[in-house]
């Protein structure tokens, strides 16, 4: 005859001790019986009473245990002992289970334990996102269901619930879920422990290497800025001083034998002799001539070539960036470019920062104003505790690739570049420390 209707009627702790109330008065009632047959016959029963009962209370603690077993196996059937299931969940996590396993198998082990059809754990991780994971992988909806919350320390971290198909099944056992939350509880903040320190090196190890690949961009266009240095010194200044020396070198050594301009015989007498005693002759005068306006010519690109070389000193660090700080070296750029460039400073005053911030924050703004120089609101805002922040509005367009070095060169210094080309405005940080004004 099965008993699985009488489980469904009664608990199954109460069937548990029912099976070892029972094994007991067996053994005790067997045991009384024969002392009194051997009592009977002997003509000692006071004797053999004592002598039973002495035997009853060393043979029931002994056989306790296969007792209890033979009641579980009553009680639970063929799936046995939930609790063992339990001491067996946690030998197994405490004996490192892997991350990844920890869940599926909680959600068995509560299925099993509960003898139910469906166990499902949630995780909720730090960063918002959930973790479910459902034993079997593809159960099917059911009819019963019990959860309880899954905390450890105080906080909570999950749900354990299981389910159970059909009106006609055993009833889940709380008790038992209630005691698989402790050690769940203690598993799933390992479990989440693991998963967010594995997300912050994750996390990490990609800004270590977008910031590998920022510094080697950086690299990059500081080579290509040299190399355009190059180029531009070679075009503005080289070439006209080469001009210059192809001039003077084209006098050779007729400069120092060379009679005076025809401006100055004229100032002379009239006799057409120079101040010096030789006479000047048209061909003279006319060499004379052209000889000074190579020398005018060479004068003249020498000059442009120094200026080239001035203006292009200023363009790589304008020695009033470095005398005067960052609001005169943006209003020398505006003057200088003849762009309508509003600058505003706050708050107002001498005030300066380091000088590596004050560079990045010059280079920054000029970039990111130079494709199209245009008329432009440029805020400069030293903002407490420590953070310099310039707010530009009326931003020209600029390539992705112009932007992009403009940020590299923020983040280099762990500051940020926003722009939003919707407003055409840019806004960039950089950490800082105020050390003036």
């Amino acid at each position: 005859m099965s008993i699985g209707p009488l489980r469904r009627i009664v608990s199954p702790k109460v069937v548990r001790a029912s099976v070892v109330s029972v094994g007991v008065a067996v053994i005790a009632f067997t045991t009384f019986a024969v002392a009194g047959l051997v009592g009977a016959r002997t003509g000692h029963a006071t004797l053999i009473w004592v002598l039973a009962a002495l035997g009853v209370a060393v043979v029931v603690p002994l056989l306790a245990g296969p007792l209890e077993r033979i009641g579980e196996r009553v009680a639970y059937g063929r799936r046995g002992n939930p609790y063992a299931t339990l001491d067996a969940f946690v030998r197994r996590t405490a004996e490192t289970l892997p991350t990844e396993d920890v869940l599926p198998q909680l959600a068995r082990t509560a299925a099993v334990a509960t003898r139910s059809t469906r166990g499902e754990v949630r995780l909720w991780l730090a960063d918002g996102a959930e973790w479910v994971q459902t034993w079997p992988p593809r159960a099917t909806d059911a009819t019963d269901e019990m959860s309880v919350p899954l905390r450890h320390g105080g906080e909570d971290l999950g749900t354990l619930e299981v389910a159970r198909a059909g009106r006609g099944s055993d009833p889940i056992d709380g008790a038992v879920l209630d005691r698989l939350a402790g050690p769940a509880g203690l598993a799933l903040s390992n479990v989440r422990l693991t998963l967010d320190l594995t997300h912050r090196v994750e996390t990490t190890t990609r800004l270590v290497e977008a910031l590998r690949i920022s510094r080697g961009r950086l690299v990059t266009a500081r080579a290509d800025q040299a190399e355009r240095f190059a180029r531009q010194v070679h075009r503005e200044v080289l070439d006209r001083i080469s001009t210059a020396d192809a001039a003077l070198a084209a006098l050779g050594t007729t400069t120092t034998q060379m009679p005076p301009r025809a401006a100055e015989t004229a100032s002379g007498d009239s006799t057409g002799v120079d101040p010096t005693g030789a006479d000047s002759t048209p061909a003279d005068s006319a060499r004379a001539d052209s000889a000074w306006a190579v020398l005018g010519t060479a004068r003249d690109e020498i000059a442009v070539a120094l200026e080239s070389l001035r203006e292009i000193s200023h363009g790589i660090y304008p020695p009033v960036l470095h005398q005067r700080g960052l609001r005169a070296a943006l209003e020398w750029r505006r003057d200088h470019a003849g762009v309508p460039w509003r600058i505003v400073v706050e708050p107002d005053g001498d005030w300066r920062v380091e000088a590596e911030v004050e560079a990045a924050a010059y280079f920054a703004c000029v970039d990111l104003l130079s494709p199209a120089p245009s008329a432009a609101d440029l805020v400069v805002t030293w903002s407490a505790p420590g953070a310099l922040v310039m707010r530009i509005a009326g931003l020209p367009d600029a390539s992705e690739e112009h932007t992009r070095l403009v940020r590299d060169r923020a983040e280099a210094l762990g500051g940020s570049l926003e722009v939003d080309d919707g407003t055409a405005s840019a806004t960039i940080r950089l950490p800082a420390r105020m050390i003036g004004g």
